[in-house]
């Protein structure tokens, strides 16, 4: 009787792995197809239904957001982008009072990581309220994409506190190498500045756009400042800081950009003010990486997500003017911030695999000790199993956002473009596109 329960109990824990949160990637590998294809409704069809409680909630509220804004659906998208922020912000506040969050977490130890509800990457939460704010410019509502862009300020500066202390928390262990003729400390600080995901470019770009907009230069100048840190090629970003360190009078600054960029642009005294953005391509995908080694008399199963990116749908973007053609500038590249994002993480999840596959190892000799090869075979089947990465992302995000701000001659009624457009008053025109 007590080998029947062991066995009932073993075939129980490889059906539970198999059930375990099916693979993500493939779950929406239909949404994906329609997505690149143009075809959003049918995307949006596909995605699987969510509650409130599912695992994946915050994932499917942020692809359905995703895919609504692309459609033109602006309220629709604003609703789901809310929902998902305010399911993010109750799971990091469950992780750290509440005792189910711990048995989660003691299940991802066990079993693996797809057991976790999905809050989001770092850099999702972060275009979770810019792209939010651009939801709203396009409705002309500037007083709710202001509220966006102050909390996409506070997620971006929460994000940077957190990294500033696991940085400052590797020094005070000497876990990172010494430089010599300079603090450490402060070295290091500035290697987590320079390759931080959380001061998203685009972000801080939106945000100096609503600045602007609502007439407070002062604001749109410090994002901007924030947003060459970031994305010091951009074009964009450098001609808009000459143009506003002149608008306000800052001298010093406008000297130093002019030395650095060249002369800003000439702006038409009664022109119209055109800021144009490209999504273009789609977030690379998560795989799983598998492999197994010996460990004592069991084998150790390893399970780790990587990513497959995609070729860009355009490798430049033009746009034909009165003038020159003029080529946009890449603001966000999302390829490269997931890939930094994932590199952070992979320390913290090859440790809790190791504790895993120690944990999975040990109770494999035991079976083989007291049933001998079918137990160990069932041990093993189990183990392997059960060991599967977690390949949740946000696969709808684009690959990356291109911008471009044009000064125009003269106002202009309506802009012709293949997917939409917008315009916020007779001073500003916003017109986003999406090239399929």
């Amino acid at each position: 009787m007590q080998l029947k329960v062991r066995i009932a109990f073993a075939c129980l824990l490889v059906i539970s792995g198999c059930a375990l949160l099916e693979d993500y990637t493939a779950k929406t590998a239909a949404v994906r197809q329609a997505s690149r294809s143009g075809d959003y409704a049918a995307a949006l069809t596909a995605l699987p239904p969510v509650g409130r409680q599912d695992r994946d909630a915050v994932l499917v509220l942020l692809e359905r957001a995703t895919l609504r804004h692309y459609m033109g659906e602006y309220a629709l998208s604003a609703a789901d982008f809310e929902k998902a922020a305010g399911i993010m912000k109750d799971l990091e506040e469950r992780a750290l009072v509440s005792a189910e969050a711990v048995a989660t977490q003691a299940g991802s130890l066990f079993l693996n990581e797809r057991v976790v509800p999905y809050a989001g990457d770092d850099f999702e939460k972060i275009f979770v309220h810019a792209l939010d704010a651009l939801n709203y410019l396009m409705l002309a509502n500037l007083e709710d994409a202001r509220v966006e862009v102050r909390r996409c300020y506070a997620r971006q500066t929460e994000l940077l506190h957190q990294q500033a202390a696991d940085v400052r928390r590797a020094a005070e262990n000497k876990d990172w190498p010494t430089y010599a003729g300079s603090d450490d400390y402060a070295v290091m600080q500035g290697k987590a500045a320079d390759h931080s995901v959380y001061r998203n470019a685009f972000a801080c770009y939106v945000s100096a756009y609503v600045y602007e907009l609502n007439n407070e230069p002062d604001e749109a100048y410090v994002d901007l400042k924030q947003a060459l840190q970031a994305a010091p090629q951009c074009r964009t970003v450098q001609q808009d800081l000459l143009r506003l360190s002149r608008r306000l009078g800052f001298v010093d600054d406008l000297e130093k950009w002019g030395e650095l960029f060249g002369p800003g642009p000439e702006i038409p005294q009664d022109g119209i003010d055109l800021l144009v953005i490209i999504e273009n391509g789609q977030a690379p995908i998560k795989t799983e990486v598998n492999f197994a080694v010996p460990f004592g008399e069991a084998l150790a199963f390893f399970a780790l997500p990587a990513y497959r990116f995609s070729v860009p749908r355009f490798r430049c973007v033009q746009i034909a003017g009165p003038q020159d053609p003029l080529k946009m500038d890449v603001l966000a590249d999302i390829d490269a911030m997931a890939a930094r994002n994932l590199l952070d993480k992979l320390p913290l999840l090859f440790a809790k695999q190791l504790v895993r596959a120690s944990a999975k190892a040990a109770a494999v000799g035991r079976l083989q000790q007291e049933y001998g090869p079918v137990g160990w075979l069932l041990g093993e089947l189990a183990a392997g199993i059960s060991e599967r990465a977690d390949v949740r992302s946000w696969t709808t995000l684009p690959q990356e956002i291109l911008v471009a701000r044009l000064f125009l001659p003269q106002y202009i009624d309506k802009i012709k473009c293949r997917h939409r457009y917008m315009i916020i008053n007779k001073d500003f025109c916003l017109l986003v596109a999406i090239p399929y």
